[in-house]
């Protein structure tokens, strides 16, 4: 065991295992990147569609509505607000950095 230990102590065998890890991570940074942009992009359509269905939504001439319409408008409304809210907050920190 101390063999071993002492193996894993020596400073040749902790740079090996840092340049092994940081190689791994480096691997896997192109496509960490189009995850995001990809994710990023899927949340930009799926917002869109949000707005056009409540657009629609809201051109339909109708002179009552019901409690659960009004409360689902309302709902998806805040929704929206607070995802916008997250994402400013995300790009507050990234620029901060």
């Amino acid at each position: 065991m101390e063999e071993i230990q002492q193996r894993l102590d020596s400073p040749e065998f902790k740079n090996n295992i840092a340049l092994v890890t940081h190689q791994i991570l480096q691997a896997n940074t192109y496509v960490r990147k189009m995850l995001k942009r990809v994710s990023d992009e899927l949340d930009k359509v799926v917002d869109e569609l949000r707005n056009e269905l409540f657009v629609q939504t809201m051109e339909e001439s109708q002179t009552s509505f019901k409690t659960r319409e009004v409360y689902d408008l309302i709902r998806q409304q805040y929704r929206a607000l607070k995802k916008e809210k997250e994402d400013l907050f995300v790009a507050k920190f990234h620029l901060k950095r």
